[in-house]
């Protein structure tokens, strides 16, 4: 398994270059941090000339799991990588101290022999068991936003 989600795609869509961007800009909510709010745009995120990173707008916290960067070639194919967000990775990260600290306070408290084991095999089982459903909610966010951006962008 990968450290953190990550998938490329290569699009075509019978769009010009201009009017991808075009379409891209009318449908974002343009901010200058990837951050969630409430909006009628059908994505949040920053267009930058030919590239793009953007993420689905759609109900917190559905869409903002996948970050969508893409670059925009003069032949309407995108070059498209989809990523985990930022601050899921910090979660993880957060939750793997947290779930650690916990289970060794608990075995300094009671100094039994078999808490060290129970902290051995069941602290990375309770980590990884996280890091599976941050990517099942990845994999739901990019499916998500993937669809949205192939019907705005007219992809073949």
């Amino acid at each position: 398994m990968k450290k953190y989600s990550e998938d490329i795609f290569e699009l075509k869509s019978q769009l010009t270059p201009a009017e991808i961007v075009d379409r891209l800009q009318s449908r974002t909510l343009i901010k200058k941090r990837l951050t969630a709010e409430f909006t009628d745009k059908d994505f949040i995120g920053k267009i930058q000339g030919d590239t793009f990173s953007i993420f689905d707008s759609a109900k917190f916290p559905s869409g903002v799991a996948c970050v969508m960067h893409g670059e925009i070639r003069n032949t309407s194919e995108i070059s498209l990588t989809t990523t985990l967000h930022r601050g899921f990775r910090v979660l993880l990260w957060v939750w793997a101290f947290v779930m650690t600290g916990v289970f060794i306070g608990t075995s300094f408290i009671d100094s039994d022999k078999v808490d060290l084991v129970v902290v051995v095999i069941f602290m990375p089982i309770m980590v990884l068991l996280f890091r599976l459903i941050l990517h099942g909610y990845y994999v739901y966010a990019r499916n998500r936003g993937l669809k949205k951006l192939k019907g705005l962008l007219k992809v073949v």
